[in-house]
Protein backbone atom coordinates (compact mmCIF):
# COMPACT_ATOMS: atom_id res chain seq x y z
CA UNK A 1 0.00 0.00 0.00
CA UNK A 2 1.25 3.44 -0.92
CA UNK A 3 1.23 6.23 1.63
CA UNK A 4 2.60 9.68 0.96
CA UNK A 5 3.34 13.10 2.35
CA UNK A 6 3.29 16.32 0.34
CA UNK A 7 5.06 19.37 1.74
CA UNK A 8 4.24 22.64 0.05
CA UNK A 9 6.47 25.70 0.10
CA UNK A 10 6.09 28.99 -1.78
CA UNK A 11 7.53 27.78 -5.11
CA UNK A 12 8.21 24.12 -4.48
CA UNK A 13 6.67 20.86 -3.41
CA UNK A 14 8.30 17.81 -1.87
CA UNK A 15 6.27 14.67 -2.51
CA UNK A 16 7.41 11.68 -0.47
CA UNK A 17 5.73 8.37 -1.26
CA UNK A 18 6.41 5.38 0.97
CA UNK A 19 6.03 1.69 0.18
CA UNK A 20 5.39 0.38 -3.30
CA UNK A 21 4.96 2.80 -6.20
CA UNK A 22 2.69 0.60 -8.30
CA UNK A 23 -0.15 1.17 -10.74
CA UNK A 24 -3.29 0.90 -8.70
CA UNK A 25 -2.12 3.12 -5.82
CA UNK A 26 -1.09 6.27 -7.70
CA UNK A 27 -4.24 8.04 -8.92
CA UNK A 28 -4.90 10.03 -5.71
CA UNK A 29 -1.20 10.77 -5.30
CA UNK A 30 -1.02 12.29 -8.79
CA UNK A 31 -4.19 14.33 -8.23
CA UNK A 32 -2.86 15.75 -4.95
CA UNK A 33 0.50 16.73 -6.46
CA UNK A 34 -1.09 18.40 -9.48
CA UNK A 35 -3.49 20.33 -7.23
CA UNK A 36 -0.50 22.26 -5.85
CA UNK A 37 1.48 22.60 -9.09
CA UNK A 38 1.58 25.72 -11.22
CA UNK A 39 3.97 27.91 -13.20
CA UNK A 40 7.44 27.92 -11.66
CA UNK A 41 6.70 25.12 -9.17
CA UNK A 42 9.65 22.79 -8.57
CA UNK A 43 8.53 19.32 -7.51
CA UNK A 44 10.96 17.04 -5.70
CA UNK A 45 9.81 13.43 -5.72
CA UNK A 46 11.62 11.98 -2.71
CA UNK A 47 11.81 8.23 -3.26
CA UNK A 48 13.83 7.40 -0.13
CA UNK A 49 10.98 5.35 1.36
CA UNK A 50 9.94 3.61 -1.88
CA UNK A 51 11.00 -0.03 -1.74
CA UNK A 52 9.50 -1.20 -5.05
CA UNK A 53 8.44 0.36 -8.35
CA UNK A 54 6.75 -1.39 -11.28
CA UNK A 55 6.36 -0.34 -14.91
CA UNK A 56 3.16 1.55 -14.11
CA UNK A 57 4.98 3.43 -11.35
CA UNK A 58 7.70 4.42 -13.81
CA UNK A 59 5.03 5.43 -16.32
CA UNK A 60 3.40 7.51 -13.60
CA UNK A 61 6.65 9.41 -12.96
CA UNK A 62 7.14 10.07 -16.68
CA UNK A 63 3.52 11.19 -17.15
CA UNK A 64 3.63 13.36 -14.03
CA UNK A 65 6.83 15.04 -15.19
CA UNK A 66 5.17 15.88 -18.51
CA UNK A 67 2.05 17.24 -16.84
CA UNK A 68 4.09 19.36 -14.41
CA UNK A 69 6.23 20.75 -17.23
CA UNK A 70 3.09 21.53 -19.28
CA UNK A 71 2.01 23.72 -16.34
CA UNK A 72 5.37 25.54 -16.33
CA UNK A 73 6.95 23.59 -13.48
CA UNK A 74 9.77 21.09 -13.13
CA UNK A 75 10.28 17.74 -11.42
CA UNK A 76 13.32 15.94 -10.00
CA UNK A 77 13.64 12.48 -8.49
CA UNK A 78 15.62 12.65 -5.25
CA UNK A 79 16.98 10.09 -2.80
CA UNK A 80 16.05 6.89 -4.63
CA UNK A 81 17.31 3.71 -2.99
CA UNK A 82 20.14 2.05 -4.87
CA UNK A 83 17.80 -0.65 -6.24
CA UNK A 84 15.35 1.95 -7.53
CA UNK A 85 18.07 4.21 -8.96
CA UNK A 86 19.58 1.26 -10.84
CA UNK A 87 16.28 0.83 -12.72
CA UNK A 88 16.40 4.45 -13.89
CA UNK A 89 20.01 4.06 -15.07
CA UNK A 90 19.61 0.58 -16.60
CA UNK A 91 16.78 1.77 -18.84
CA UNK A 92 18.40 5.16 -19.45
CA UNK A 93 15.53 7.01 -17.80
CA UNK A 94 18.05 9.31 -16.13
CA UNK A 95 18.24 11.04 -19.52
CA UNK A 96 14.53 11.85 -19.24
CA UNK A 97 14.05 12.17 -15.48
CA UNK A 98 16.35 14.32 -13.37
CA UNK A 99 17.68 11.87 -10.75
CA UNK A 100 19.79 13.26 -7.90
CA UNK A 101 20.63 13.22 -4.26
CA UNK A 102 18.62 15.56 -2.04
CA UNK A 103 21.19 18.36 -1.90
CA UNK A 104 19.58 21.54 -3.29
CA UNK A 105 21.98 22.03 -6.17
CA UNK A 106 21.86 21.82 -9.95
CA UNK A 107 20.51 18.55 -11.22
CA UNK A 108 23.29 15.99 -11.40
CA UNK A 109 23.19 12.30 -12.11
CA UNK A 110 23.58 10.08 -9.12
CA UNK A 111 26.49 7.62 -9.05
CA UNK A 112 25.37 4.07 -8.34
Amino acid sequence: MLTYTIIRREHSITAAPAGELIGYDIRDFERDILAWTGPGTAVEMDLAAVNFIDSMGIGFLLRLKGRIEARGGSMAIVNPRREIASIFFRYKLDGILCVRRAAPCACQRMAC
